[in-house]
């Protein structure tokens, strides 16, 4: 609030200070969209101007149609291997720099987009290299030769679920898509959690799977604009599936550290490397709710494969 003095009222103490924001705003937006299109680093690259200025460029093409895979292979064909499509993003589409940006000798680092689930970090969301290594070598033990020998089992059950849904179809056409994603997630909870949410028996989705895409879908539409997405976490409402979903994770970790099962599974390791911490924090807690899924590199074989007609015969 502002405090009258000097015989200045209310609405003028107001209107002074509004001035006085607009032209600090104005000041500070002019000098920032100045550098960004004229004096960046990053302007020698090709990209479309609005690229230059703002991340809401890249987000305007990622909420569209959610297929900012397309969006960002059109940009390509348009300006080349590497384009800008942010202010500080480039999007590299060469295979010989592969190796220089992703191998472990290399010095780049994560971008900030990994930091949007904070304090929810899964392996493959961790910056720093040296936090990375660590847990790696704990997964790692978790998909061993032997560990993956051990879980065989367990994974055949669901595949033959799952090839029982397909054939059941006859000749109608079957919505894959789903089936797979039943089946990342069965498995997903027989290996981690020791249970398995059954969507491939029942032919349904189960609540959480649902709560789990809806909250990739809100994190993924504004990974570019990352300081959006922890302010929407902390508002009542927008944040419900959110909240729901990261509760219902965590007791699911909280049950399956109570009553571990009679046969090893992935979670073993992850529990075993997680007491054997020195001083084991909330974070490192966390850390453990992290899961994978590999349902879009299934849908991608079955497309390769159904497009191939020498696969087919």
């Amino acid at each position: 609030y502002f405090v009258a003095c000097e015989g200045i009222a209310y609405a003028q103490a107001w209107s002074a200070s509004i001035k006085v924001s607009i032209f600090f705003l104005s000041g500070v937006y002019t000098s920032l969209l100045t550098y960004r299109a004229a004096f960046h680093r990053l302007n020698r690259f090709p990209g479309p101007l609005a690229a230059r200025l703002s991340n809401l460029y890249i987000t305007i093409l990622s909420v569209k149609r959610f297929q900012r895979h397309r969006e960002i292979m059109r940009l390509h064909k348009t300006y080349g291997d590497i384009v800008r499509v942010g202010p500080s993003e480039l999007s590299v589409n060469d295979p010989a720099l592969f190796h220089s940006i992703h191998s472990k000798s290399s010095t780049f680092t994560k971008g900030p987009w990994y930091n949007l689930m904070h304090p929810v970090v899964s392996l493959h969301m961790i910056r720093d290299h040296d936090e990375h290594s660590r847990w790696r070598k704990i997964w790692d033990k978790g998909f061993s030769s032997k560990a993956l020998r051990e879980y065989e089992p367990r994974v055949a059950f669901y595949t033959e679920q799952l090839l029982k849904r397909i054939v059941c179809n006859g000749n109608q056409t079957v919505n894959v898509t789903a089936l797979f994603k039943y089946y990342s997630f069965d498995v997903m909870g027989d290996l981690a959690f020791g249970r398995s949410f059954n969507m491939l028996r029942d032919g349904a989705a189960h609540k959480y799977m649902k709560s789990s895409h809806d909250n990739m879908l809100t994190a993924t539409a504004f990974s570019h604009l990352v300081w959006i997405f922890p302010i929407v976490k902390k508002i009542p409402g927008l944040n419900y599936g959110h909240v729901q979903l990261q509760k219902w994770l965590t007791e699911r970790v909280k049950q399956r550290r109570e009553s571990p099962p009679t046969t090893p599974d992935i979670f073993s390791w992850l529990l075993n490397g997680f007491e054997n911490l020195d001083h084991p924090t909330p974070q490192d807690e966390v850390n453990l709710v992290g899961t994978h899924t590999w349902s879009s590199s299934l849908g991608g074989e079955f497309l390769l494969l159904n497009l191939s007609m020498e696969a087919q015969r």
